[in-house]
């Protein structure tokens, strides 16, 4: 198998469990859900996922990461170097217009790719500090960074637990949202298995 842009790595983790290549629209909605996202926005940005890696008019047929074109992946901020022990929102706008190879992409590409950084800023900042640690982004540079903020959502324990914001996209409630998607879905998030 060909060597895979750190995106598509990325996607890898929203794979199905017999088939970790393909991402689905229930694969993605699980995987967004375990990172803390609400119901009906990781819902919204696993439709999203198969418009934006699938080519018109195949947007109903599931993503099958190897074979993902060119034009569908998006930035990482894997030519960018990490610098600082944490970043705001900001400096990981900032990182990602120093990025070279997003400076040369059309409109569109660069709104979309704006959308995936803010989006893991989202879900992977500190719901206290607003702030990414260096590790998560080196880990969104090579696209395995879901795995540490999964574990981040399981505990409920005070002064451990780390809670999607409401305004970041998190839950209104968690344990009725905890308890919805666990009974739906079988996600267990924001509580310890």
């Amino acid at each position: 198998m060909a060597t895979l842009a750190a995106y598509q790595r990325h996607l890898l983790q929203f794979g199905q469990a017999g088939s970790p290549n393909t991402v689905t629209v229930l694969s993605a909605l699980r995987q967004l859900l375990r990172l803390g996202l609400n119901f009906p926005l990781s819902f919204a940005i696993a439709i999203g996922l198969k418009i934006i890696c699938n080519p018109f008019p195949h947007y109903l047929r599931s993503v099958h990461v190897p074979q993902l074109r060119r034009s569908a992946i998006r930035s990482q901020l894997e030519n960018v170097t990490v610098d600082q022990p944490s970043y705001s929102l900001s400096q990981v706008l900032s990182l990602y217009h120093t990025d070279q190879q997003a400076r040369n992409q059309g409109l569109i590409a660069r709104a979309i790719d704006l959308g995936h950084v803010v989006s893991f800023w989202c879900m992977a900042a500190d719901q206290k500090t607003g702030l990414v640690e260096a590790e998560d982004v080196k880990r969104f540079q090579t696209g395995e960074w879901t795995k540490a903020v999964d574990a981040r959502r399981k505990s409920r324990l005070p002064g451990k637990r780390d809670i999607v914001p409401f305004w970041r996209g998190g839950p209104i409630l968690v344990a009725p949202h905890s308890w919805f998607v666990r009974k739906l879905l079988g996600v267990h998030v924001y509580e310890a298995k």
